[in-house]
């Protein structure tokens, strides 16, 4: 069985719907990598500081990334792969779930 390495601490791993791209949260790299699986190829998006937990956001694009050391969350296109929006969130956000439509981020 092969391995792909990824940033250093990964924490968290999360697939595109189309199962085309695994998205992994690596703590102490600031970063989020991008595997595509066909290819076992390694895209590096640059986030906040200690990503902690990725999710993609239903029925868009986006994967929103939770900046535990930062106190922010990072909105990734899953398509381009490059972090399109951040947001200040008060207290070191850990994890982030969606309400099954994607109208309402916890």
């Amino acid at each position: 069985l092969d391995s792909i390495p990824v940033g250093d601490g990964p924490t968290a791993i999360e697939l595109r719907p189309d199962g085309a791209i695994a998205f992994v949260a690596n703590g102490l790299a600031n970063t989020v990598s991008a595997i595509t699986l066909s290819t076992q190829t390694v895209s590096t998006i640059e986030v906040g500081f200690g990503p902690a937990d990725v999710r993609m956001r239903p029925g868009t694009s986006e994967l929103w990334v939770t900046n535990y050391a930062s106190g922010t969350i990072s909105i990734v296109n899953s398509s381009t792969l490059t972090q399109s929006t951040v947001f200040s969130v008060s207290g070191a956000p850990q994890d982030i779930v969606f309400s099954a439509d994607g109208s309402l981020a916890y």
